[in-house]
């Protein structure tokens, strides 16, 4: 079935608040302008965010002040008419950052922080309170006892960015959102609130509170709350307006900019103004979004490439002809899957635009011309191991729109899980190199090989054959140290979240296990249980049961073989403690100072009868706290009130009597 510009839409915007983003937002607009140019009063276009999905691991929260949305232009002539439009008496705007992240609303109750919720539908979101407690520029307590709502933008600074994601392959946007997704506040220290808006609740002012009356003072307010801010102008006129846009895209074209926007936002300044233009589908009639055009340029469809995936999902790649964009020349750019090639129009030898707007991968936006003669035909068997591909359903039940290798011993899937397991574990010296020059040359074909390496088998693998160089003594003893130190040893669902299982990371199993305790058995995963509404229901998954199933018995060889090789951590830590003999049981918080991980500390915790856990429970000997002054963390708290003993790293360090990975014996 061919999707129409609605339902794929639908799609790309569920999609881009709650997943992976199946389109560039260049892509997105370009759809969403054919169907405006068809019907400009479907409803889909005056849609704010997106509903929380069935499957959100996330608890559900109400909105206390709706989450609007905004107007956009993309030219000074349209900004021109929009103020004609509203209020042509007015002069004075207010300009400022449209930053590249996610809406959030943090809600204060007599000046303490209360709550913490992500856009969803404006109405509807996920509460991440725990996480966004830990975000930069969010104060815990206000220097005044005021309730209110404040507005941010939940973003990734480029610096952070490069911490959280050294090889910047995923762009700060989506990596921000998978943080913010996340249960356990992993990589939410890194993550910067920037405040743009605040409402008293109630929606009047209470005692004590003078409200603003200009947008400019509304910043200097949050400001002396202790917000950080997106950088902002007070402008007087247009013509000022423009001058500020233009100086922030030439910024953002050299790359000045601290963190990654998409635009400016053009307010009236004057308060009363807005109130008395008001909102119309949910969009307030007194500011805009000035959205950067995206940096296109004309090229040509020469051939298009089927990339395979590690979860089997096999999406197009166009090999265009060599164009220059923003600084770079670009050969390949997304087509993104079958949907979006039908909904385009694209075939090969199409004349089409190429954009690059702020996204990792280049990507084709519009056919100019298309060649009816040469279709793009989609692949039936997999590219790399010949294998029927299929269609799969997605949680509602509706067809997905990528194709997907079901294979789970097809060369290109295999290299895509090997990275990933390296990846999870933290195992150093795998990188894509030398893992493709292991698959390639068959010394490894799935993950248990990895635990079978040696390093004389390896010291003369090629790893550049232009250049031929070999990996060398010294760099396969360590990659086999690696794969000793941190892949022998986990807990059951950090194994099963290695292997990269559709729809099962790290943190879904252990609160399945949490929520279903038949789950601490392998076997339990494994036996058909799953595909129980029941027994789903009791893991919290109940739409997920039979996805997750399939799943695992795709790889269930693997995973059985890989069991061999690895010590799987007892859910029950209080057995642990009993069963080593005078073993302790360890939970870290918090970045450490060092700036070391957490999985530093495991190896040389098993090798003297001690254990590093996750989370914190009755059985837990100690709570090492990164950064003692930080606010309390929710481990911290159960910590406390569970009389769990707190240290700092150094303590640990001097408690283990040196440097992890050369600890003496206790």
């Amino acid at each position: 079935m061919i999707m129409d510009e609605r339902e794929l839409l639908l799609k790309a915007r569920q999609a881009y608040y709650f997943g992976t983003p199946i389109m560039t937002d260049a892509q997105y607009d370009a759809l969403e302008e054919r169907l405006r140019a068809k019907n400009p009063d479907d409803p889909i276009l005056k849609m704010v965010g997106a509903p929380v999905p069935k499957d959100s691991l996330l608890k559900r929260a109400r909105h206390r002040i709706h989450m609007g949305s905004q107007e956009k232009v993309t030219s000074f002539g349209e900004l021109e008419k929009w103020h004609r439009n509203r209020n042509p008496a007015e002069n004075v705007f207010h300009a400022s950052y449209k930053a590249d992240g996610s809406s959030v609303s943090i809600y204060y109750e007599g000046g303490r922080f209360e709550q913490a919720i992500t856009r969803g539908d404006g109405f509807e979101g996920e509460d991440i309170s725990a996480t966004a407690a830990l975000f930069k520029g969010v104060p815990l307590l206000l220097p005044e006892p005021i309730s209110v709502g404040v507005r941010c933008e939940a973003v990734l600074f480029v610096e952070d960015w490069r911490r959280v994601d050294p090889e910047m392959r995923t762009n700060p946007r989506n990596v921000a959102s998978g943080i913010l997704g996340r249960l356990d506040g992993k990589g939410a220290r890194h993550i910067t609130a920037l405040a743009f808006d605040l409402t008293p609740l109630g929606g009047e002012a209470e005692a004590g509170f003078e409200e603003p009356l200009t947008e400019s003072g509304k910043m200097d307010l949050l400001v002396r709350l202790g917000f950080v801010l997106p950088v902002w102008e007070r402008c007087i006129g247009l013509e000022e307006v423009g001058i500020f846009f233009e100086q922030t895209r030439e910024k953002r074209e050299r790359e000045e900019l601290p963190y990654w926007i998409d635009g400016i936002v053009v307010k009236y300044d004057e308060l009363r103004v807005q109130r008395e233009l008001g909102v119309v589908d949910n969009r307030p009639k007194g500011q805009v979004a000035w959205k950067f055009e995206a940096q296109t340029r004309e090229s040509v469809i020469e051939r298009v490439e089927w990339q395979v995936g590690n979860t089997g999902a096999v999406t197009p790649v166009a090999h265009v002809r060599p164009v220059r964009i923003g600084g770079t020349t670009v050969t390949r750019a997304s087509l993104a899957n079958v949907e979006n090639i039908r909904a385009l129009g694209a075939t090969l030898g199409a004349r089409v635009m190429v954009a690059k707007a702020g996204d990792i991968i280049p990507a084709i936006v519009e056919v100019l011309e298309a060649c009816p003669d040469t279709p793009i035909i989609p692949p039936s068997k997999c590219p790399v191991c010949e294998m029927p591909l299929e269609n799969r359903k997605n949680v509602d039940g509706s067809d997905s729109a990528v194709l997907y290798c079901v294979n789970g011993d097809c060369p290109a899937r295999t290299l895509g899980a090997l990275k990933r397991f390296c990846k999870s574990r933290d195992i150093l010296g795998l990188g894509d190199s030398v893992l493709s020059a292991l698959v390639e040359e068959e010394v490894v074909l799935r993950i248990p090989d990895l635990y079978e390496l040696e390093p004389w088998k390896i010291e003369n693998l090629i790893i550049n054959r232009e250049k031929g160089v070999r990996l060398g003594r010294k760099r396969a003893e360590m990659i086999c140290r690696e794969i000793r130190e941190k892949g022998k040893r986990m807990s059951l669902a950090e194994f099963l979240g290695s292997f990269g299982i559709r729809g099962l990371g790290v943190r879904r199993a252990e609160l399945m296990i949490e929520a279903n305790p038949e789950l601490r058995e392998l076997e339990r995963w494994f036996d058909g249980s799953l595909l129980k509404e029941e027994f789903a229901a009791r893991a919290g998954v109940p739409n997920l049961g039979v996805i997750l199933h399939d799943a695992l018995k795709e790889k269930e060889r693997t995973i059985r073989d890989t069991l061999v090789h690895v010590e799987i951590i007892p859910w029950d830590v209080r057995e642990v403690g009993k069963r080593e003999s005078g073993g302790k049981v360890f939970c870290i918080t918090g970045s450490l100072p060092s700036g070391r991980k957490k999985k530093d500390y495991a190896a040389p915790l098993a090798a003297r009868g001690h254990v590093l856990v996750d989370e914190v429970t009755e059985g837990v000997d100690f709570l090492v706290v990164a950064d003692p002054s930080a606010p309390e963390s929710a481990k911290t708290k159960k910590a406390k009130k569970l009389g769990i003993p707190l240290i700092t790293e150094e303590e640990l360090q001097k408690y283990l009597g040196g440097v992890p990975g050369e600890l003496p014996l206790w």
